[in-house]
């Protein structure tokens, strides 16, 4: 949902290049000058999962302390986007993030409430002939997580969350109405855990050098309030190399664990915008993932550059049943235009290539993938 905010910011961006010396035009660099101030405009995206969406969007940003020529603490933001899409899916999404004391405490909270029709195509590798069943469910969610610095680029801190499934439909005979799916049924997701982070990035948007290495857990146990006994375990780790005059590679490798009885909509994913384009979000899901992914993003003239991309992933429903025989792949091309060079900020078309006729599929959406 971040590319909600990405969206705002194309508004916003927009804005900027329209601005003149009329009264009452946007102006960005007056609005980052400000000690706090609030935007609300129309956003709209497409994605396989979502199809068109529609909505409005908030941003409220703001510094603390009196002295605005502070240029080492981060601005802190909250964010807030209404909208439905074509699919029938409304989403109402809420997420905060506040720096303290020259950036040495983060604060990150998550309001939302979504009611979002979706593709169930089993768990597991035993489903190489396409099988699909929809479902219809409704779940609020809130997140929290306060982090300390240490030294220039590492965070570390507790985290919660909360979610509650409420399965409005399901398909009469299918596997989620039969009752043998972990989940199927709904339930209550409740969980303490904890976060390292460290991030050298140059841009949150469109990194050209740096790393991003993430680990972070989560234990949901009915002694927290939750329906289901399960952990969680993920590693990101992503680097970026520009090889020449903003030439860049970027690789991720992204490996998300379940031990315990997690529910199906909690288990590792395979697809979407983000993690192997190409397959629909949840084609492919067990309790582990495995992913690795490559770009090479070149420019091409003025703001339009050129990508490529391709990853594998595999799925296991234990750690030693990882096999490359499961492995599954993808490919794709992509445009990028820019509408910030200097935020590094640009609209992304995407078209991936998974295996199989029914795996391919177009993005058009706000920032890299990774």
């Amino acid at each position: 949902m971040k590319r909600l905010l990405f969206l705002i910011c194309l508004l916003v961006m927009v804005g900027k290049g329209l601005r003149s010396q009329s009264d009452g035009v946007f102006d960005l660099d007056n609005f980052l000058q400000e000690k706090s101030r609030f935007l609300v405009a129309p956003s709209v995206y497409f994605t396989p999962e979502t199809n068109w969406y529609f909505g409005l969007g908030g941003f409220y940003f703001f510094k603390h302390g009196n002295d605005l020529k502070d240029t080492i603490t981060r601005p802190s933001t909250f964010q807030m986007a209404l909208g439905y899409t074509l699919n029938k899916q409304v989403v109402f999404w809420m997420p905060g993030e506040i720096f303290f004391k020259n950036n040495n405490y983060r604060l990150q909270t998550e309001l939302g409430f979504y009611r979002w029709p979706y593709f169930f195509n089993g768990i597991g590798n035993g489903y190489e002939d396409f099988y699909e069943e929809r479902y219809t469910a409704t779940f609020p969610r809130a997140r929290v997580s306060f982090q300390k610095r240490f030294g220039k680029a590492l965070y570390t801190g507790p985290r919660y969350w909360f979610q509650q499934l409420n399965m409005l439909e399901v398909e009469s005979g299918g596997l989620l109405d039969q009752g043998i799916i972990p989940g199927g049924n709904g339930g209550v997701n409740s969980g303490l855990g904890w976060v390292v982070l460290y991030d050298t990035r140059n841009s949150v948007f469109a990194s050209s050098e740096g790393w991003y290495v993430e680990y972070s857990n989560l234990f949901n146990q009915k002694a927290f309030g939750s329906d289901f006994n399960y952990s969680t375990h993920l590693f990101d780790v992503r680097k970026y190399l520009n090889i020449a005059n903003e030439h860049i590679v970027a690789f991720q490798t992204y490996t998300k664990l379940n031990f315990g009885n997690a529910p199906f909509n909690q288990m590792a994913l395979m697809g979407g915008p983000q993690r192997m384009r190409g397959y629909r979000e949840g084609r492919y899901r067990d309790n582990h993932m495995s992913i690795l992914q490559l770009e090479y993003r070149s420019p091409i003239f003025y703001h339009v550059g050129l990508v490529a991309f391709g990853g594998v992933g595999v799925i296991a429903p234990k750690i030693n049943s990882f096999a490359l025989s499961n492995a599954r792949t993808s490919v794709g091309l992509g445009t990028r235009v820019s509408l910030d060079k200097k935020e590094r900020l640009h609209i992304r078309l995407d078209y991936g290539w998974g295996q199989g006729q029914e795996n391919r599929f177009a993005y058009i959406t706000i920032g890299e993938a990774f």
